[in-house]
């Protein structure tokens, strides 16, 4: 079965779940035509599971895109979702097709391949784009940017180029639920899927919801062909079919080692980890980074605790070792430091401390059956520096419980995707009994928080960007829809909410 095929058998049930919640399957008005400059896929680059794309270029022409006539009347919300990664800031106009007048802009900065944009568009703007179309013209690049196409194939509806009515959803919990079981949650395979496999598979162990188990059978059929190889593309949009292609890539494998344990891809992660570990368990690729005690550790740890492999079990806890003595001080968390160990970055970068954190409550837990064999004395102390940084970070959140881009400086502004990691990792730990009881308490407040950045279909906002614009980036205020970030959500929720 290929991976379209596969998607379509679930598409079935996909919808039957979007009507019961509430969400008309027609919700999303896809464009009915695009005329696009034909340009090539850029070299060495392939579009997400095979799906189609168009182009936009700082030609005067531009692309024009027209919808469907039944749109409705009311403000709009736009949406575009990227197809090819791109590594610079790109500005973008968007204008009426006919009498030119400027509907708005998209600030495209360094997006990533099924990262979603949205404009909204007042009643006026919108009555303008459903009767001439729209003109998209990129006014800041040095090349052209890609998105996804308009297709017969509706199951991914949402992410192809569309229009939404922007009315209030019934309840932002629903609406994210129903959003994040479905296709429009996938994200590409590294640590961004990981996250978002990661929270559906606690929805289906906690309560083996239907929307859970056909979400994790979609988003995996699209990532294996029929002979269960894996079909992917990298951080850059290049193909890395049946490769790990470093250590923030194989955390998707944690949630499918739980899925599938058997699943033949999971050996490549063992190969991976047998190449690339130092004689004393580390690996690293280059630089060290609090990625891998999350991306790395963890889905080792899951492997280790299925396969009965002790060695695999120390190899995970190298991860977690190795990277708390170099990053973690008793006042901050560095996202990285380069090879020889000379230089430190991104101090108490929120979602650095995300992975620090996650790694350490999912991997720790995951190794429970090897206490006996690990070393106590490690184990103890990586525990020790988490409980003591927990009281830290829950001491300067905001006054509406939000982590700031940077934990501790609020002039970078609040971060959903810090907030929900380090609330899940809270949360899980808190289950696990690291912390006191009503740690659980505490962090309710931040599930309201959550949920006030939810758009009314059910996408999480306001998160920062994916970590390719450097420093900067993270910390100027530019804030996306970010799937990854509603998997940390869901994660986070799911832990609030167990028995």
């Amino acid at each position: 079965m290929s991976r379209r095929e596969f998607t379509k058998l679930t598409f079935g049930a996909t919808v039957a779940v979007a009507m019961r919640s509430g969400l008309n399957p027609d919700t999303y008005y896809t464009a009915t035509q695009v005329n696009a400059p034909t340009l090539p896929i850029p070299d060495g680059k392939r579009l997400p599971f095979g799906w189609s794309a168009f182009a936009v270029d700082a030609s005067t022409e531009g692309t024009i895109l027209t919808f469907p006539k039944n749109l409705p009347d009311g403000p709009l919300r736009l949406r575009l979702t990227v197809a090819i990664d791109t590594r610079e800031a790109k500005r973008m106009d968007v204008q009426s097709a006919q009498t030119t007048t400027l509907l708005g802009e998209f600030d495209l900065r360094f997006a990533y391949a099924t990262e979603i944009y949205e404009l909204l568009l007042s009643s006026e703007k919108a009555r303008l784009l459903k009767q001439e179309g729209i003109r998209l013209r990129l006014t800041q690049a040095s090349s052209p940017i890609w998105f996804l196409a308009p297709a017969p194939d509706k199951t991914y509806a949402g992410l192809q180029a569309h229009a939404i009515a922007d009315t209030n959803s019934a309840t932002s919990e629903n609406a994210f639920w129903n959003n994040f079981g479905s296709i429009r949650s996938v994200q590409q395979f590294s640590w961004m899927e990981g996250c978002v496999t990661d929270g559906l598979l606690d929805w289906w162990q906690q309560s083996h919801s239907p929307i859970a188990k056909k979400a994790l059978e979609t988003h995996f059929g699209l990532f294996f062909d029929k002979q269960q190889r894996l079909v992917y593309e990298n951080a850059r949009s290049e193909p890395a079919d049946g490769t790990i292609y470093g250590i923030e890539c194989p955390l998707p494998m944690a949630a499918l080692a739980q899925w599938q344990p058997n699943h033949p891809a999971l050996d490549l992660l063992i190969s991976y980890a047998q190449r690339k570990a130092l004689p004393n368990g580390l690996i690293h690729d280059g630089a060290l980074t609090t990625e891998g005690c999350y991306t790395l550790a963890y889905p080792l740890a899951v492997l280790a605790r299925q396969r009965n492999d002790v060695s695999l079990a120390r190899i995970a806890l190298a991860q977690l070792q190795y990277r708390q003595e170099a990053l973690v001080t008793s006042d901050i968390i560095y996202q990285r430091q380069n090879a020889d160990g000379t230089v430190k970055e991104y101090p108490n970068w929120g979602r650095g401390v995300v992975w620090y954190l996650l790694g350490m409550a999912r991997t720790l837990r995951a190794l429970e059956p090897f206490i006996n064999q690990l070393d106590t004395n490690v184990v103890n102390e990586l525990q020790a520096r988490f409980n003591q940084t927990t009281e830290r970070l829950l001491a300067v959140r905001s006054a509406q419980g939000y982590w700031h881009a940077f934990v501790g400086e609020p002039e970078t502004g609040i971060d959903t995707s810090a907030t929900a990691g380090i609330a899940a990792a809270l949360a899980l730990a808190t289950r696990a009994g690291w912390l006191p009881a009503e740690t659980l308490n505490r962090l309710a407040i931040i599930q309201q928080a959550l949920l006030t950045q939810v758009t009314p279909d059910g996408f999480l906002t306001g998160a920062c960007q994916s970590n390719r614009g450097g420093i900067e980036l993270q910390r100027n205020g530019y804030r996306v829809i970010s799937q990854y970030a509603a998997g940390l959500m869901a994660q986070f929720l799911i832990a609030l909410k167990s028995d």
